[in-house]
């Protein structure tokens, strides 16, 4: 059984939590794409966790796996894993070797970038990292488990810089702490064989569907690929079936950084209602997000390019209290649901939700013409429906 967890809008969507919530019953966990410029937040029995790297499996005590397609810092990987253990979590963990390295200078260069390009990253050294792999000067971490890590750290410095003595020791030091990151570091061959062999795997999204480098609205976007339908090619398992293909989205939309935003609310109680109640301030980079209504029209095209098989519908809690809840149709016309009181935080099953809430969960699914199978209505894991 195969398993893909994908952000439908700009990221931020709540996939840490589908991912806690149905690693229950997974074998592996797998982060396949991305890197330590993204932000998952997972809360069990009333405490909040917040990882970059590592699986959200993490806290179901499953085997985690992290794919050579993903960008690693090895100081955010290790200061990761002392987080957890300081809080009594310690995963067992596996990482490509062949996964691509951020190093000081990369976040340096992604700060300067952004200041011209006025993209809004997250200034994690991400979009310079994937650079530096497309021109093929990019260090790997198999580069320094074997050693041969010095005359390419020379070879990078020398294409970005002309300070190579000065910028020299700092990022060398910063490729060594690979040697102190208790995980397993695995070959290609390995890690096809922990995908194959696992009875139940989950591959865990990073972003979302309208920040994939080549299908969301570029230049406002990452530098990777987010969207499910990626995940045979990197791994690398041309046949890779994903037997269940789960969209997640909010039942409002949020951004960070720049771009195009269509339903975006500039002003007003809504937006501080939205901003506040669901506490929309990013993970990484402790920006307030911005807030609009959902949007069906990009929705419709997450559902496409992903071939999501059902939807997952997260944070239906933080209407509440709202006297209208605004919709934009695939037609680009304006639909007002009525909202709700009722605290719906310990509602168990579909039925005890709120009317109003039922409506308009039932008038998303029809419109996508798919399922919403699973219902967030709270940040904890057992705030969790099944709407089989």
């Amino acid at each position: 059984m195969i398993t893909a967890i994908t952000g439908a809008q700009f990221g931020d969507e709540g996939k840490g939590k589908i991912t806690d919530y149905l690693a229950s019953s997974a074998d592996l966990i797998v982060r396949w794409s991305g890197g330590s410029n993204a932000g998952h937040t997972i809360q069990v029995n009333n405490k909040q966790y917040k990882l970059k790297l590592i699986p959200s499996g993490a806290f179901q005590n499953k085997e985690l796996l992290i794919t050579g397609n993903c960008i690693v810092d090895p100081r955010k990987l290790l200061d990761e894993i002392d987080y957890l253990a300081e809080n009594n979590v310690y995963p067992t963990l596996y990482v490509d070797q062949n996964c691509t390295i951020t190093l000081p200078i990369h976040k340096k260069i992604d700060a300067r970038n952004d200041m011209i390009l006025n993209i809004g990253t997250t200034k994690s050294g991400i979009g310079p990292s994937v650079s530096d792999f497309v021109n093929r000067i990019a260090i790997k971490i198999k580069d320094v488990l074997n050693n041969t890590y010095q005359e390419k750290l020379k070879t990078l410095l020398k294409f970005h810089t002309d300070y190579l003595e000065e910028e020299y020791e700092e990022n060398l030091n910063a490729l060594l702490v690979i040697n102190d990151i208790p995980a397993a570091f695995i070959n290609r061959k390995e890690v096809l064989n922990k995908i194959k062999h696992a009875q139940n795997v989950i591959f865990e999204g990073a972003q979302g569907t309208m920040l994939d480098i080549n299908h969301g609205t570029y230049p406002y976007c990452t530098s990777t690929p987010c969207l499910a339908s990626a995940i045979p090619y990197v791994t690398g398992i041309g046949d890779l079936k994903i037997n269940r293909n789960i969209g997640v989205f909010k039942p409002y939309v949020t951004r960070v950084g720049n771009g195009d935003f269509k339903t975006e609310i500039f002003e007003g109680p809504v937006k501080e209602h939205l901003q506040s109640i669901g506490k929309e301030i990013g993970t990484n980079t402790g920006r307030t997000r911005r807030v609009g209504w959902l949007d069906l029209h990009d929705l419709e095209e997450a559902c496409a390019l992903n071939n999501f098989t059902e939807l997952a519908i997260v944070k239906l809690d933080v209407l509440l209290g709202l006297k209208s809840i605004g919709i934009l149709d695939k037609n680009k016309n304006w639909w007002n649901f009525e909202g709700w009181t009722q605290d719906i935080s310990d509602c168990r099953t579909f039925e005890d939700l709120p009317l109003a809430a039922k409506k308009l969960i039932d008038f998303i699914s029809k419109s996508m013409s798919l399922p919403i199978r699973t219902i967030s209505i709270g940040p904890d894991r057992k705030q969790t429906i099944e709407n089989d």
